[in-house]
């Protein structure tokens, strides 16, 4: 199944989050945390904007993935894509403007593209642990690799 329809399975299944959907690639902002849908077996994909390609509608993320480790490449823009807003620790809600700015966010994401000590874990080290560590610096306690 290609991203298209990995992307309805996506719109077609309700979460309860307070993120913001974007509607065009223009919306998007170098640093902003993102969640796509790459394929029907992951739903919620986490990644970081690195830059935008309006006229060829794509974007340049990095990502933490199961099979490649953390990666730097071009994908198209495919809706649904949504702006993750707030972050959350235990109870504790994360205020938006609690974040690292823009160039921080990819330069602490480009520090680990290639990083062979990051092992993906589905409960605990994933693509949406790596992209709000790169926006808050918030990490799990037990994986090495993030220092």
């Amino acid at each position: 199944m290609d991203r298209t329809g990995a992307g309805a399975l996506f719109s077609a299944i309700k979460f309860d989050h307070e993120d913001e959907e974007v509607s065009s690639v223009e919306m998007l902002e170098t640093g902003d945390h993102i969640v796509l849908s790459t394929w029907m077996l992951h739903p919620r994909c986490h990644a970081i904007i690195v830059e935008k390609d309006s006229a060829d509608d794509r974007m340049k993320v990095i990502r933490f993935t199961y099979s490649n480790g953390v990666v730097e490449e071009w994908l198209p823009f495919e809706p649904p894509v949504y702006k993750v807003r707030q972050y959350y620790t235990g109870d504790d809600k994360i205020a938006l403007g609690d974040h690292f700015k823009a160039n921080e966010v990819v330069r602490r994401a480009k520090s680990k593209v290639g990083n062979k000590e990051l092992v993906y874990s589905i409960s605990d080290n994933n693509c949406k642990t790596f992209a709000r560590w790169c926006k808050t610096g918030i990490r799990p306690s037990s994986v090495k690799g993030y220092d």
